[in-house]
């Protein structure tokens, strides 16, 4: 079984504790080439302890990406491939979750963050990698 790990986001902090109503998305990566892989194991760190409020939540999402050279200034984001995670509640330091994904991975994905409206702080630093690989 062949594959690579690419490191999408070092720690990093996510605050969305300013969202008002909905959700809030950030794209940490995009043009990652998948063509030759068939699973993606999306690999979530927590590297401070944080509490989610109530209702907020803060999910890590794989989608395909139909980047084109002929209109680069355009997002071509496909449907959502997975979550690599969903965060809730008091999260840990040190704590880990790994998510595979094998379904319509398509020749590229892109990786983003959502962070869902909360009654207070909805906040985390986090670490995303993807550890690609044939079957």
């Amino acid at each position: 079984m062949a594959g690579r790990v690419v490191r999408v986001c070092p720690p990093r902090d996510f605050d969305f504790s300013n969202v008002s109503t909905g959700t809030e998305t950030i794209v940490v990566a995009e043009r990652i080439d998948a063509s030759q892989y068939d699973t993606i194991d999306v690999i979530v760190r927590v590297h401070t302890a944080t509490t989610i409020s109530t209702n907020g939540a803060i999910a890590v999402q794989v989608v395909s990406d139909g980047y084109t050279a002929d209109d680069p200034s355009q997002d071509f984001f496909g449907s959502t491939i997975g979550n690599g995670t969903t965060l809730s509640g008091t999260l840990a330091a040190g704590g880990m979750t790994v998510e595979s994904l094998s379904a319509s991975i398509g020749s590229m994905v892109a990786v983003r963050v959502v962070g869902t409206a909360g009654s207070g702080a909805v906040t985390a630093r986090l670490s995303i990698d993807l550890a690609m690989k044939t079957c």
